[in-house]
């Protein structure tokens, strides 16, 4: 199990645990990506509407589709606003306050901690240190996932990372800026996901052996199944409504066992089933983890705590 220690090292020597960074994530429900080359360049991107900032050292450019061009021309400005996501890859500001382990756990297939982070009671320096902006996003306490490898927080509030890949060849023109219009905008295009209609299509195609809830709300109806791109780890996701309505959703994305995944750590719960854990989620949603035949579902709900444990309880392999 990772210490205090292990997690205070990674965060203080992220700059020097990877050189390139690609990541896919999510903020309040929005699809983002970031880019980052060491030891200067970074570009992070919403994807729909197209909307970006490039950074090359001091220098630093906008574009947005909305507003049909650039919104800087590279000038090195006195402040650049933080765009969504990427605060989590400077987590330093976090050594300011008082950090707790609560377990080690996996999240995008790499190992994490998860822990409890605490403003100082003594902290009047939050302003210089740049602790306040993690509080004034987050609250004075609360739970985090940082990444092992890269110290990064790849969880917190609202804000995840839902994949992160390092040290990989990253294109130099993601960072080359066009003038103009910007009609010379650099897009990378993501992987489409592969989309099926029916549960049995899903499970012939998923490359792993597909679990399914036997025991859901009376009138709840799937939707279309959603396959990992071609070349990405196999994952398959599905929502399920509860018609009419939504009066109630549950979300359930699984993929294989990682080899290195260990047993759910706290904030992770028995449940009292086997192979199945509960805990909080954000706002009012429950989160279920069930663990069987080889693969791991994570199940997200707004059903009470008991009725989303049923749920995860019942998965079973498709035959």
């Amino acid at each position: 199990m990772a210490t205090l220690a292990d997690v205070l090292e990674a965060i203080h020597r992220t700059d020097e645990l990877y050189r390139t960074l690609r990541a896919v994530g999510r903020s309040d429900g929005e699809l983002w990506r970031l880019w980052v080359e060491r030891p200067d360049r970074q570009r992070v991107e919403r994807v729909d509407p197209l909307e970006f900032k490039v950074q090359v050292g001091g220098r630093w450019w906008e574009y947005s589709a909305a507003e049909d061009g650039w919104t800087s021309d590279g000038e090195a400005p006195s402040f650049v606003a933080e765009w969504p996501l990427e605060r989590l890859l400077d987590p330093r500001p976090l050594l300011a306050a008082v950090i707790s382990v609560l377990g080690t756990s996996t999240h995008a297939n790499r190992p994490a901690v998860a822990v409890h982070v605490n403003r100082r009671k003594d902290d009047n320096d939050a302003d210089d240190n740049g602790a306040d902006e993690w509080y004034a996003a987050y609250g004075e306490d609360f739970d985090a996932v940082i990444d092992l490898a890269t110290g990064i927080v790849v969880s917190v509030g609202g804000d995840e990372l839902t994949e992160l890949h390092v040290d990989e060849a990253v294109p130099s023109s993601l960072f080359e800026v066009p003038t103009g219009d910007g009609s010379g905008a650099v897009r990378i295009e993501p992987p489409e996901p592969r989309v099926v209609a029916t549960l049995a299509e899903a499970a012939r195609s998923a490359g792993f052996r597909v679990l399914v809830p036997a025991a859901l709300p009376e009138g709840a109806v799937a939707g279309s199944y959603v396959l990992a791109p071609a070349g990405r780890p196999p994952s398959l996701s599905v929502r399920y409504e509860v018609a009419p309505g939504p009066r109630a959703i549950v979300q359930v994305r699984q993929h294989p066992h990682a080899p290195y995944e260990d047993d759910p750590a706290p904030p992770w719960q028995p449940s009292g089933s086997e192979g199945v854990w509960v805990r909080d989620g954000p706002g009012f949603m429950t989160e279920v983890l069930v663990r069987r035949s080889g693969t791991t579902a994570f199940l997200q709900t707004d059903l009470n705590q008991q009725a989303a444990v049923q749920v995860g309880a019942s998965m079973e392999p498709v035959p």
